[in-house]
């Protein structure tokens, strides 16, 4: 039986620089033909907020099976405070929860600026513990890139906070 999964987001669900068939989404999850079916509903640019203000449109009614969101680099960026960024994840959580639509969380990459990465640190250790307390299942890319070496980091980034492609295969 195929699975419907909605992947939502900021630029980096999306695949931003190259677009969505570069994106970690397609590369992780489109080859399982026939398996999946797999919507792309990252934005570049977008925040928590505007998850949760189209997570109705883009998410609940698609009726998927699960919904994996991934956001935080925007908000990071724009000094989102870490209590309200994980009140507009906690607010989709509800959405999708009562809708039966299973939750996955995305955790944010890591950011190239130190600004940005100081606030992701928040983000990711508030996600670690929300999803522990609704026993909801993490999909960790920051210890993926992680793994490797600060050198060897820079090569998975177009920019400060883009993956390059070999980093959206290292997502996927």
């Amino acid at each position: 039986m195929a699975q419907k999964i909605v992947c939502i987001g900021d630029s980096i669900t999306y695949g931003y620089p190259f677009g969505p068939e570069y994106s970690w989404v397609n590369l992780a999850l489109k080859n399982k033909t026939g398996m999946l079916t797999v919507i792309n509903k990252g934005i570049n640019g977008d925040t928590a907020r505007g998850v949760k203000k189209r997570f109705e449109r883009d998410v609940v009614k698609n009726s998927p099976d699960t919904v994996i969101i991934t956001v935080g680099t925007n908000d990071a960026w724009l000094g989102v405070k870490a209590e309200n960024y994980l009140k507009m994840i906690e607010d989709c959580f509800c959405q999708a929860r009562d809708a039966g639509i299973r939750t996955i969380i995305g955790m944010p990459v890591p950011a190239l600026d130190a600004l940005i990465e100081e606030n992701l640190r928040e983000y990711r250790e508030l996600l670690r513990e929300f999803c522990q307390e609704h026993r909801l299942q993490l999909l960790d890319f920051y210890s993926r890139f992680n793994s490797v070496s600060y050198r060897e980091l820079t090569d998975f980034f177009t920019d400060e906070v883009h993956p390059s492609f070999a980093g959206y295969r290292l997502m996927a």
